[in-house]
């Protein structure tokens, strides 16, 4: 197991087995997976908490990179293998591309076939205020982002602009339906 004094942070060092060290408290750093399940440490530095990637920290620290690439790919799939054996620099269409071929994410057949049907709501009174049969039907009117409504219907975030969104279900069963008698 080599080690190797993180940039920027000489009071942490990263091992090539995806560990973090500090060297002002003698002890291996616990790690945090936050929502997209990738393993995350805070160092400290001038008074700041600075959270980093850990498969970025040991990348940069034992992968070379002559081309440049900004994204660090898990070669396995598995997040939390942090070994430098396990990663490799990417472009972000690699990356993507790789998830597709080892199966960590698909394309379903009727994926953007049928829209999803909306209900908007006033954030702060819970007031109704329209229904939609698509995201972008209804980020067009009220000037939403789309990404912004997506981040909302999967709880990433409360809402945006003083609007919630919530999916209408009864409609998209309905729309279901008259798409699978169509077929």
């Amino acid at each position: 197991m080599e080690k190797k004094v993180i940039e920027g942070f000489a009071d942490y060092e990263v091992t090539s087995d995806g560990r973090i060290y500090s060297l002002r408290k003698k002890l291996y750093l616990q790690p945090f997976t936050p929502n997209q399940g990738y393993c995350r440490v805070g160092l400290h530095k001038d008074g700041k908490r600075h959270h980093k990637y850990i498969a970025r920290l040991v990348a940069k620290a034992f992968i070379s990179n002559p081309e440049n690439k900004r994204e660090v790919n898990h070669i396995d799939g598995i997040k939390a293998n942090n070994d430098k054996s396990n990663l490799e620099w990417s472009t972000r269409s690699e990356n993507i591309l790789h998830a597709f071929r080892t199966g960590l994410i698909y394309r379903s057949p009727n994926a953007g076939m049928t829209p999803v049907p909306i209900d908007v709501y006033d954030y702060r009174t819970g007031e109704f205020k329209s229904s939609h049969p698509s995201i972008a039907e209804a980020a067009r009117i009220y000037d939403v982002n789309k990404a912004a409504i997506h981040h909302v219907l999967r709880g990433e975030r409360k809402y945006t602009k003083g609007l919630t969104f919530k999916k209408n279900l009864k409609l998209w069963h309905r729309l279901q339906k008259k798409n699978m008698l169509v077929m």
